[in-house]
């Protein structure tokens, strides 16, 4: 599990720089050459009943603690349903284990704010996690095995539930984007996938 956390901020990071440094200006450059043969405007941004820059809010508002919280248990017991829909699995070690990954979310959203946010959240909970997980700990056997009691697809589930709604929130604001965000996603992907494969080959 500590080697898993740890594949994944380091892909996460490396993926980061990628597109900073090579896949957004690789998208500068299809701009420049894909804008004459397709044009820098589409249908659903020129049409007039489409919706204007201003009607199409991009700002979203910051949970409190309670509303994070609440997410949390929310996700949690989503994919506590799903584990049991799946795996038919629901047992106490289960109902621990996410627990313990709530925790982590918790303290790596604590430890995130007393850093004023210059570390993103994702990497203080996987440094939590790999913690508790690590050798350093000394209960990482227990963790791990508690933990290891909910399938990954599982916790995956809600996830990509929240995801899918979230994109279909702002569907207004990817139809004015037009081909534009096709090509950027497609780049910024490219970028952590390499990443990716730069660590397997390293590592190897």
């Amino acid at each position: 599990m500590t080697l898993a956390a740890a594949s994944n901020l380091i892909t996460t990071t490396i993926g980061t720089y990628f597109t900073l440094f090579i896949s957004l200006p690789l998208a500068v450059w299809g701009y420049r050459v894909l804008e004459p043969l397709i044009g820098r405007t589409t249908k659903a941004s020129m049409s007039e009943e489409g919706l204007r820059h201003s009607d199409v809010s991009l700002e979203v508002p910051e949970l409190g603690w309670s509303g994070k919280i609440s997410a949390w248990l929310a996700a949690g017991a989503l994919a506590l349903i799903a584990n049991y829909v799946g795996y038919k699995t629901l047992s106490a070690d289960a109902f621990t284990g996410m627990g313990i990954m709530i925790f982590c979310a918790f303290v790596g959203e604590v430890l995130c704010n007393l850093l004023r946010r210059k570390i993103p959240a994702v990497c203080m909970v996987s440094l939590v996690a790999m913690f508790l997980t690590s050798p350093a700990c000394p209960w990482a056997a227990e963790i791990a095995r508690i933990t290891g009691s909910i399938n990954l697809l599982a916790v995956i589930t809600p996830m990509l539930t929240f995801a899918g709604l979230s994109i279909a929130k702002d569907l207004p604001a990817f139809r004015r984007l037009g081909w534009r965000i096709v090509l950027v996603s497609f780049l910024a992907n490219f970028g952590t996938f390499i990443g990716a494969v730069l660590i397997a080959e390293l590592f190897h």
